[in-house]
């Protein structure tokens, strides 16, 4: 990106501070994981941060220090680069989640040929043995993870599938159009 995404400025604020303001709408215990190498917008100074435990290796690090510092809770896992993330989709994880047969409850979009969003998904604290095991193996892939817990699936369709759109490129980013 040239520049620290959860920086860019859509409709007069960060990614990172509209992240925190959709996961507030349904949470009121919001936490930033690893340490940002730059200064946190005013929105989300007063959120806590957690270091990660294993810095370097990407979201999975960030997932082991969250359920490490909440070992009773399920954990919701946002990146913050999903600029048309609405209170929909979260919703939808929480009411997943309440089955108790279920490690996680993820997004995925894409239909039949089906593509999972594990950093917009939540994780039951009783995954901590299998994240543990992929981390000291080696394996940082999220959806490597997801693929061998029960995961209860939060089908988005159609138009649904942009609030789970996430920006890795320059040429992803549009100005002034979170709608």
């Amino acid at each position: 990106m040239g520049r620290h995404k959860a920086l860019i400025r859509v409709d007069g604020t960060t990614l990172l501070e509209r992240t925190a303001a959709v996961a507030a709408t349904v949470s009121d215990r919001i936490v930033l994981l690893g340490r940002p190498p730059f200064q946190l917008p005013p929105l989300t100074r007063s959120l806590r941060d957690l270091n990660d435990l294993h810095p370097g290796i990407g979201p999975m690090a960030g997932l082991e220090a969250l359920l490490s510092a909440r070992p009773d809770d399920a954990c919701m896992l946002l990146a913050c680069d999903l600029p048309y993330l609405t209170t929909e989709p979260l919703q939808r994880l929480c009411d997943a989640i309440d089955a108790p047969d279920l490690d996680a409850a993820a997004c995925v979009t894409g239909g039949e040929t089906r593509r999972w969003h594990p950093c917009c998904a939540i994780y039951r604290s009783a995954i901590f043995g299998a994240l543990q095991a992929a981390i000291d193996a080696g394996q940082y892939g999220m959806t490597r993870l997801l693929s061998g817990l029960k995961v209860g699936a939060v089908h988005l369709r159609d138009r649904e599938e942009r609030w789970v759109e996430n920006w890795n490129a320059p040429t992803d980013v549009s100005y002034g159009d979170t709608t």
